[in-house]
């Protein structure tokens, strides 16, 4: 079979079109494993770094794999809080220690993210200082909804040239052979493997009088 990017004949492995860690099912048989796997380290990792939060808020089902976790910064506290799809905690655990004058700890306070690692930081430090373990009290703490930002910047080399790879893994699927390894399919190729320094990507913008701020992309 002949490889849709190089167009070598060779052995094709399954493409997501569409990146997997934005939960596409839609697999095609259209590039060949060194393609796949050369554009997809640098390509497809940028699509998960600009729009994977999205897919983990969104509980987006994935094939195989993890949605990403997210970390933000509250922006009334500067607390930094992890968010795994389900709930958020903490990004580490924090431990804070009370001594007195000879040195010893006379308070102990642990944030932990579960209750496992809680019983794990009290057990290593009980060992670690000698003090009765069985005094240890736990209280859930329940923090309020955070309040942050993230803004999406949609430019950038990299990001144009992954969008290009999804429209020509479309096209791949398609349009015949013989028309996608054509000439007139050259210049995106090169552009999509990073050898063309002319432009083929841009954000375009359509002014609709049903969209609420009448300028959405």
């Amino acid at each position: 079979s002949t490889c849709s990017m190089c167009g070598k004949d060779r052995e094709l492995n399954l493409e997501h079109i569409i990146p997997q860690c934005l939960g596409s099912p839609l697999e095609k048989r259209i590039y060949c494993v060194e393609c796949n796997s050369e554009l997809g380290h640098e390509l497809d990792v940028e699509i998960a770094r600009r729009f994977g939060r999205y897919a983990t808020i969104l509980k987006v089902k994935r094939k195989r794999g993890k949605n990403q976790e997210i970390i933000i910064k509250d922006e009334e506290s500067d607390l930094r809080l992890k968010f795994n799809g389900d709930r958020f905690c903490r990004v580490n655990p924090v431990v804070t220690k009370k001594k007195n004058k000879e040195g010893k700890i006379e308070e102990l306070e642990v944030l932990a993210r579960t209750e496992k690692e809680r019983d794990e930081i009290f057990s290593n430090l009980a060992k670690k200082h000698k003090f009765n373990i069985a005094l240890v009290v736990s209280d859930e703490v329940e923090y309020p909804p955070p309040a942050t930002a993230h803004d999406l910047v949609f430019e950038g080399d990299t990001i144009y040239r992954a969008i290009a790879k999804i429209a020509y893994g479309f096209a791949s699927w398609k349009l015949p052979s013989s028309v996608v390894l054509s000439d007139s399919f050259e210049n995106i190729r090169e552009y999509i493997k990073g050898n063309n320094s002319v432009e083929h990507v841009s954000a375009n913008y359509e002014h609709t009088s049903f969209m609420s701020d009448n300028h959405r992309p």
